[in-house]
């Protein structure tokens, strides 16, 4: 599987990404899910979006909860975000 992720998208969400890729990769081998390439992990509105050609359903419900958990975890040090900077989630300890 091939992948890019974008400069502009925090390093702190790097397991969210491991995430999506380990979900992906067991719906293709154990479910006979439908495979996928070219992946794209980039930043928009301040919440992480994953862009790819074909996919399923499934595919797209877990690049929906990749873009929620972004949501909700800070961009600097990956714990529960509290509030917006500059359209960006951050947590208490982060400005």
């Amino acid at each position: 599987m091939n992948y890019l992720i974008h400069d502009d998208v925090p390093s702190a969400w790097d397991h969210i990404i491991s995430a999506f890729i380990t979900m992906v990769e067991y719906d293709v081998e154990f479910n006979n899910g439908i495979p996928i390439d070219n992946l794209e992990f980039r930043l928009k509105r301040g919440h992480l979006v994953v862009t790819y050609p074909g996919g399923s359903k499934i595919t797209d419900a877990f690049a929906l909860f990749a873009k929620e958990m972004s949501a909700g975890i800070c961009a600097e040090c990956a714990l529960p975000s509290t509030r917006l900077v500059f359209g960006l989630p951050k947590c208490d300890n982060c400005d």
